[in-house]
């Protein structure tokens, strides 16, 4: 039996939409372990910071009972939807203490040893360091969604990492395709309104593009239906991320025919390769966005006055995004 120990179920977020993929996806019989789902984020984040621990707590007692009423058997399979979760020492602990041959898997996200994610940010790798090691212990395998993120963590943890993309089902957004012709002057920022996706830089290109209306999704409260129906519209996406691992927000545009304007950096090189993105230095910061502004603006021209060329290569590199970096199927075959 392979158990699936998932993510709060948030719209906004994909771990709604994983609820649902995942377990079809998955080759081996399964069962989902959730806890209580909930509404409300924290400002800037993917969850609230608190209820994602009552989460995870219910979802570890859920996992003591199993053992407890000796229902784990040996061959038995656990995979975390993120394996950033206390959980995972219960479970090593009882597998081993147990003496049963079972498995660990799951997804590593971030973690403190990212200076730009929001554990490095307020410095929880103080503590954090050595319960990311001892997750990275306790597991027989931890994915990632990028060969940046793999080389990030062996540098700052030591730890072995298997990147193969994450799980992502295109067949949800095809209804919202539409024709190239059809869409209208729009920017759209489709990040969450967080320090480390700098929207204020998204607020001041703004006024340099007069004739093109400037969204951010963060300001609006978008059903999943809605959302994608914006970015089908929407001629540009915009990022300046410091941080970004896989960017699910990013492919989402690309596939429903935004042009990225994307900085040189983080997992966007790897994935978008050198003619899709601007220089990083241009965005790097506040004082670097203040005196880079003007090359930004030549630059984004550029891709308008090639807006066809800059369409097609879009498409083109999004078939090879969908092959490498949101297949199950690469991380069912680490699971043999």
């Amino acid at each position: 039996m392979r158990y699936f120990i998932d993510i709060e179920s948030i719209p906004a977020r994909y771990s709604t939409q994983w609820r649902e993929w995942i377990p079809k996806l998955s080759k081996a019989e399964s069962v989902t372990i959730s806890g209580t789902d909930y509404t409300g984020l924290t400002k800037g984040g993917f969850f609230d910071f608190n209820s994602t621990n009552v989460y995870k707590a219910e979802q570890t007692v859920k996992l003591g009972e199993l053992f407890r009423d000796g229902k784990i058997k040996d061959g038995d399979e656990f995979f975390f939807y993120d394996v950033w979760h206390p959980g995972v020492i219960s479970l090593k602990y009882m597998i081993d203490l147990g003496k049963l041959n079972c498995k660990i898997y799951g997804i590593m996200h971030a973690g403190s040893y990212d200076e730009t994610d929001i554990l490095g940010m307020n410095k929880l790798y103080l503590w954090a360091d050595s319960f990311e090691k001892s997750i990275f212990k306790a597991c027989d395998k931890v994915f990632v969604a990028s060969n940046y993120h793999k080389d990030m963590i062996l540098r700052q943890r030591s730890a072995q990492t298997y990147s193969t993309g994450l799980p992502f089902c295109f067949d949800d957004l095809e209804k919202y395709k539409i024709l190239s012709s059809q869409k209208e002057n729009i920017f759209v920022f489709p990040h969450r309104l967080s320090p480390d996706k700098q929207p204020e830089i998204f607020d001041d290109l703004k006024e340099m593009f007069p004739d093109y209306d400037f969204i951010k999704t963060g300001d609006l409260d978008l059903s999943k239906p809605e959302y994608y129906k914006l970015l089908a519209k929407s001629k540009f996406q915009f990022s300046c991320s410091l941080h970004e691992n896989w960017g699910i927000s990013v492919f989402e545009s690309m596939f429903l025919g935004c042009v990225p304007i994307i900085p040189d950096r983080c997992s966007y090189r790897e994935m978008y390769g050198r003619d899709l993105v601007y220089e990083s230095i241009w965005t790097y910061s506040p004082k670097h966005w203040k005196q880079y502004k003007d090359h930004l603006k030549t630059y984004i021209t550029m891709v308008m006055l090639q807006y066809d060329e800059y369409y097609t290569r879009t498409q083109l590199r999004m078939e090879r995004v969908k092959k490498y970096y949101c297949d199950w199927d690469r991380i069912e075959e680490e699971m043999i």
